[in-house]
Order: structure tokens, then C-alpha cells, then sequence
């Protein structure tokens, strides 16, 4: 019934509540037959609002913790699109996280 409730505000364009309630789930129900797809449509929740960080941690947790997934591949490209979505807003922006910095000077040719 809950995912339900929740899916019903992610149609409405509630995404607000629909994270509230996906979380919910995906935290309390950890044997719920459909926990993959509970945290595909929160990452998607996630991504609505704007919120990268937490939707590639909804991602994150498929690859995690239901390592027989038949949504993993979709997971895991969604990471990748997320990840390099955040590399480009970042050299955009001019701040760039340690990690980036880091690939940056590695390329740079050696003196």
C-alpha cells in the first residue's frame, strides 16, 4: 500500500512526499520483494528535486545491497549519467571536488 501512496504523489509531481514515503519503504521494509524499484523511483524523486547527491545514493544502494538486482545495469548507468552530470557542473561552476582536481593533474604532461 505504501509504495502505492508514494507512487500516486510521484505522478502528481509531489516529489516531496513521494521521497518521504519511498524512503520509508526502502529503510523500514529491507525484505520488500520490490526494494529495487522502491530505490530506482527515489533516486528519480531525487533527481526531480534537483538533489544529485541523494539520488546517486539511492542508486548507490541497489549495487549495494541487492546484488541480484534486475534493475543493477540500469543502476549503474545512472551513477555513470549522475557522476558525469556533477564533473560538468563543477568545471562550470570553476569549484571542483579533490577528485576531479586529482584527475586533472594527472593529466597534465610531466615537466
Amino acid at each position: 500500500i505504501m509504495a502505492g501512496i508514494a507512487y500516486c504523489h510521484e505522478q502528481k509531481g509531489d516529489y516531496k512526499t513521494a521521497v518521504e514515503k519511498y524512503k520509508e519503504l526502502a529503510d523500514e521494509y529491507a525484505e520488500y520483494y520490490m526494494r529495487d524499484d522502491v530505490l530506482m523511483r527515489l533516486g528519480s524523486c531525487y533527481e526531480q528535486l534537483n538533489d544529485q547527491k541523494s539520488a546517486r545514493s539511492a542508486y548507490q544502494r541497489i549495487v549495494d545491497e541487492i546484488s541480484n538486482s534486475q534493475l543493477m545495469d540500469a543502476a549503474k548507468k545512472k551513477i555513470e549519467a549522475l557522476s558525469a552530470n556533477q564533473g560538468k557542473a563543477e568545471e562550470k561552476s570553476g569549484s571542483l571536488s579533490t577528485d576531479a582536481l586529482k584527475k586533472k593533474i594527472e593529466k597534465l604532461p610531466a615537466k
